[in-house]
């Protein structure tokens, strides 16, 4: 989010027209929101759009569990996604915001508001959302006041006839002057037996396309990509020559000493060496 921002040009419109999200309420239908996370804030002397329901904030002035039938918004089945979303739209580090110091960001719209609409159980044996519990939610969006509805989540392989019931709920509230902006996907090609971009069939592929993102009156959105990214830095050494290379731990904990380079080939079990046991293994 640091670079983000530049690179959509968002922080240049924030200044140019004198916006950051006051007065609009986003809707985030989702996995929930940490309402009491440190970020999720107004600045001081912003008033919201919205009051403030029981047990919930001014920054996240409502929210209800649509899976779980209940007032938990907190994802407490591990995904945070809709946290992750929620930041993207609207986290405000303030002025002490420093994301390599302390972790804190600012999204697109910081002091805006927020809805947090979640349609993902915190039962971690029900991973997928109900359409019906987004319906409600969208429906719900706009009786509460939404200006606009983010929905990062659904199915590849979508058309105009994918999962109708979200379509028409969209079109609502659309017609309601609620902006409803859908995901299109981060899937690979439909005839990938992978999931990737294998194209196996050498057919126009729509796999890459999401329902309901594929809804008529859905504002589709994909990603762009960023100008920089953040890594832990580690050194790689042959001889006199060192080269600096950022990496980004998968699991464990860096031990800090050194240790050999091997090369385990694509990382197949018969190209991994009996060597790799203690040392670094550099995979294709």
């Amino acid at each position: 989010m640091e670079t983000a921002a530049e690179l959509s040009h968002s922080v240049q419109a924030r200044s140019d027209f004198d916006v950051d999200g006051r007065g609009l309420v986003v809707s985030i239908i989702d996995t929930g929101i940490d309402i009491k996370h440190q970020d999720m804030r107004l600045d001081d002397g912003v008033k919201g759009k919205l009051s403030v329901a029981k047990g919930f904030t001014e920054k996240v002035p409502y929210g209800w569990n649509f899976a779980d039938e209940n007032s938990e918004v907190l994802d407490t089945a591990g995904s945070q996604h809709g946290m992750h979303v929620a930041g993207i739209v609207a986290a405000n580090g303030g002025p002490d915001r420093d994301v390599i110091k302390n972790g804190r960001i600012s999204g697109i719209a910081p002091n805006a508001q927020l809805l947090a609409m979640k349609v993902f159980s915190n039962d971690a044996t029900r991973p997928s959302a109900y359409e019906d519990d987004v319906i409600a939610a969208i429906e719900s969006s706009v009786k509460h006041g939404a200006d606009i509805i983010n929905m990062s989540l659904g199915s590849p392989n979508g058309t105009g006839q994918a999962s109708v019931g979200e379509a028409r709920a969209i079109a609502n509230a659309q017609a309601a002057g609620v902006q409803v902006i859908v995901a299109a996907g981060n899937e690979g090609l439909n005839g990938s037996p992978d999931g990737t971009l294998t194209d196996e069939l050498g057919m126009l592929d729509n796999g890459t396309h999401g329902s309901p993102a594929s809804a008529p009156e859905a504002l589709s959105i994909a990603s762009i990509n960023n100008s920089q990214s953040i890594a832990s830095q580690g050194e790689a050494a042959q001889g006199d020559a060192v080269e600096k290379f950022g990496y980004q731990l998968q699991s464990g904990k860096a031990d800090g000493k050194e240790h050999v380079i091997v090369f385990g080939g694509l990382g197949k079990p018969d190209e991994i060496p009996a060597e790799a046991q203690g040392n670094y293994v550099l995979i294709q």
